[in-house]
């Protein structure tokens, strides 16, 4: 069985050293109604994609999809070093992104939530250990860590459908 996940740009993914997991990250921001331009400014970088809250919903494909968005949304793909473990990528992350919108206390003040998005492709068995230090950091920085982790089967890897043809 195929699924949607085969159809995804998947050229912004890193191997790891050991060849037994590939990865890709973005670091997001969502907030109830401040708009894009606005985090677009105050993290001093332009996103990747994202949308306002009342825009209409549009497919990854570009086709209309039913209803509105209810959250603004911002995020940004991070390209890590190539061959460059996760755990580095995330601290690296921490660092530069956490630590932008730690600055922005009104953000979280008025509803704003920010993350690290990561994808996981297990190849075979991979233990993946995050130190306290990092999710230290994160927790300090308000950043949540959302894991999306994906296995390989003979046919090729199975997923679930993308989060972005989902209503945030």
């Amino acid at each position: 069985m195929r699924s949607r996940f085969d159809e995804r740009d998947v050229s912004n993914w890193v191997e790891s050293p050991d060849w037994t997991y590939r990865y890709c990250i973005s670091f997001r921001l969502t907030h109830p109604s401040l708009p894009q331009a606005e985090m677009t400014k105050r993290m001093g970088i332009e996103p990747s994609g994202g949308w306002n809250r009342g825009e209409r919903r549009v497919s990854r494909g570009g086709d209309m999809l039913p209803g509105r968005h209810r959250n603004s949304y911002w995020w940004l793909a991070i390209d890590p070093h190539a061959e460059q473990e996760l755990t580095e990528a995330l601290e690296w992350c921490a660092r530069v992104y956490g630590t932008r919108v730690e600055a922005w206390p009104e953000f979280f003040e008025s509803g704003g939530e920010a993350n690290l998005f990561v994808s996981v492709s297990v190849v075979q068995h991979a233990p993946l250990v995050l130190a306290p230090e990092l999710m230290e950091e994160l927790a300090r920085c308000r950043v949540e860590l959302q894991l999306d982790v994906y296995a390989t089967d003979e046919e090729g890897l199975v997923a679930p459908a993308s989060p972005l043809d989902r209503p945030l």
